[in-house]
């Protein structure tokens, strides 16, 4: 039957997973409309290796014609996706494998996945990419002993519809390739109804894991198909370059980081050295006075494992001092999440190297594990501007006035709801200098009341490094409206020195970014909607949960996934961290990149002080299908 095809927004990727597995033959399967959760194939056996050796691929019949052969030797197309939670970096170049040049994909990080992505838009054009009925395509894998293990993957493809809603479909059954005589193997993906690559088309193949870490599998791609209703195999233009659809790449701030204010670059300090071997810069005055009680040292860097500093000077502590726990080396900083930015504070270096130790460096180096590289080195202040949860935006705070003028609106309940401690107020405004709110309403200190210093009129709030964002804690603004200002809170207005604009005032949480990161090993867990899965934890994992932690959970479901504790807790065997009667997360929730962070204050609320000593088991429970990637546990300054 001739599918039809709609003009929806799309961004569609394909995903082949690929681990070990158990005995026979699958055939390929279409993909159905109905999203099936997850897409790391899990493993059912253990394989036997089986030796072999140029007749591999004996049966394997390429394709006559292909939309890509990789034969130009082109790759502008193609680029990896990082922005999922369990997605990693790989190397891509093109190799010959059986006499036809075919993209090699070698992993970086074994326990990660990478995601190989194609611009089928760009490489089809807008029409012809909105004809794809069918797209075939070969894998093949390789290993560095020489044997062939059999393996078994998975394929999602997920696209925007027509409400700008990203959707995924899984290939039922997976792929396969099991036997040494079909590798490569001819895999088909048939676009289902509805569905279209005119619209931002991107078409992924990824690799997740390999289950016996030996056997170091490489995944080659080769003769892709674009393939329509009518059977003929549409051109490509593999000269062009990739493009990104929307939600592809990581956008903003990375919450692992500090918001850092006023920062400059250490002139001289893009160094590298071998393992073990440090390199770095003599400081001059002026860098040392940059380096104060306060300030971060953000680092930019290449390495398998996060670089720190070394300070050599005349510290009464030592002439050469590292700045790391020099039992475990594993750096107490806050590193991003694309592993290539580390930040260390003023105070976290004081454990190392004393307080004022600025004043006795002389030299300040960097040092690796391995062979690493520094490209810059920038210090700033520390701000306490956070990344955003947004919770509400409160309707009709879109107003403007002029200088010492205000304007605002009267509140409901449902917003004075929201209205509680540990809740941030975000202002995006434009004006010379941040502006403030005003609190009109029956408060005992007052009906008309200023949240700022009025001797001086600068802001308690946190202004983003930028400039025209601030932030206000219920804490901040109970210094001048006392605790429990929500109750007498009639009408909420803005108010600046100067003309202003306010263009939206929203209500939520600040992802607060950690240090001492800790993954809880075995959290990487799926279940249904309603169902639990999780772990039991160590002592180990036990002495982590204390006041100040935090929880940061990488997921993938409709809504933020909670915990359930288990154990012999005085509140109960079996305890929900979220309000039952709303199911609405307690948490902040970064809904881009799939994450929601929970505090150890959070999870007090329903399990009650020190329930640490009394937590056996952890597991993970959403309304529908969800699958957790990693449950990271992390300190907060």
């Amino acid at each position: 039957m001739k599918k039809k095809f709609l003009a929806l927004g799309l961004a569609f990727a394909m995903v082949v997973s690929m681990t070990a597995c158990g005995e026979g033959e699958t055939q390929v399967a279409t993909v159905t409309a109905t999203p099936t959760p997850g897409v790391v194939a899990s493993v059912t056996a253990t394989p036997t290796p089986t030796p072999t050796a140029a007749a591999v691929r004996a049966n394997y019949v390429k394709p006559q014609a292909a939309s890509v052969d990789f034969e130009d030797g082109s790759l502008s197309f193609v680029k990896m996706y990082l922005k999922q939670a369990n997605a990693s970096d790989a190397a891509l170049e093109i190799a010959t494998l059986d006499n036809s040049k075919a993209l090699k994909v070698t992993r970086t990080n074994t326990s990660k996945v990478p995601f190989v992505a194609f611009d089928v838009k760009g490489l089809l054009g807008e029409e012809a990419a909105a004809k794809v009925a069918q797209v075939d395509f070969t894998i093949a894998t390789e290993h560095a002993d020489g044997k062939f293990y059999p393996t078994e993957g998975n394929v999602t493809a997920w696209y925007t519809d027509a409400d700008g809603k990203r959707v995924e479909n899984n290939l039922e059954g997976g792929w396969s390739v099991y036997l040494a005589n079909r590798n490569p193997k001819n895999i088909t993906y048939t676009v289902p109804e509805g569905c279209s690559f005119g619209t931002d088309g991107t078409f992924m193949i990824t690799l997740t894991g390999d289950v016996d870490p030996a056997a170091s599998a490489s995944f080659y791609i080769d003769d892709i198909c674009f393939i329509d209703d009518k059977g003929v195999v549409l051109r490509a233009d593999t000269s062009v370059a990739f493009t990104a659809p929307a939600g592809f790449e990581n956008t903003g701030h990375d919450n692992n980081l500090l918001y850092v204010n006023n920062e400059t670059v250490l002139d001289g300090f893009a160094v590298s050295a071998g393992g073990w071997a440090q390199a770095g810069i003599d400081l001059t005055d002026e860098q040392r006075a940059l380096i104060k009680p306060g300030s971060v040292i953000t680092i930019s860097y290449k390495c398998a494992d996060p670089v720190w500093m070394v300070a050599i000077g005349d510290n009464p502590k030592g002439g050469w001092l590292r700045g790391i726990d020099q039992g475990t080396f594993v750096p107490k900083a806050y590193v991003g999440a694309d592993g290539g930015t580390i930040q260390y504070t003023y105070e976290q270096l004081v454990e190392f190297w004393g307080e004022g130790f600025e004043s006795h460096i002389s030299t300040l180096q960097c040092e690796g594990k391995s062979d690493w590289e520094v490209y810059e080195v920038k210090v700033g202040t520390a701000s306490e501007f956070g990344g955003f949860s947004e919770k509400l935006e409160i309707p009709g705070m879109a107003v403007s006035a002029g200088g010492w003028a205000q304007a605002g609106v009267e509140l409901t309940d449902e917003i004075r709801a929201l209205i509680k401690p540990g809740c941030v107020f975000q202002v995006e405004y434009k004006c010379d200098a941040p502006v403030w709110f005003v609190a009109i309403g029956d408060n005992p200190k007052g009906g008309w009341l200023r949240a700022i210093d009025q001797s001086t009129f600068e802001t308690c709030g946190s202004v983003s490094p930028e400039g025209g964002v601030v932030q206000y804690t219920y804490e901040q603004l109970a210094e001048f409206w006392g605790d429990g200002f929500e109750q007498y809170l009639g009408t909420l207005q803005c108010e600046g020195k100067a003309d202003w604009e306010v263009y939206s005032v929203k209500i939520g949480k600040v992802i607060k970014p950690s240090y001492n990161n800790t993954a809880i090993d075995g959290m990487a867990v799926s279940a249904g909607g309603w169902a639990q899965a999780g772990v039991e934890l160590t002592a180990e994992t036990k002495a982590l949960i204390k006041p100040g932690c935090v929880f940061n959970v990488s997921y993938k479901c409709d809504s933020p996934v909670w915990f359930v504790a288990i154990g012999d807790n005085p509140l109960g065997g079996w305890l929900r961290a979220i309000d039952q009667g709303t199911f609405e997360t307690c948490g902040a929730v970064d809904a881009e990149n799939g994450m929601v962070q929970y505090t150890y204050e959070e999870l007090v609320q329903f399990w009650g002080e020190g329930f640490e000593q009394y937590l056996g088991t952890l597991q993970c429970e959403g309304k529908a299908n969800w699958e957790v990637y990693s449950v990271v546990i992390g300190q907060t300054k």
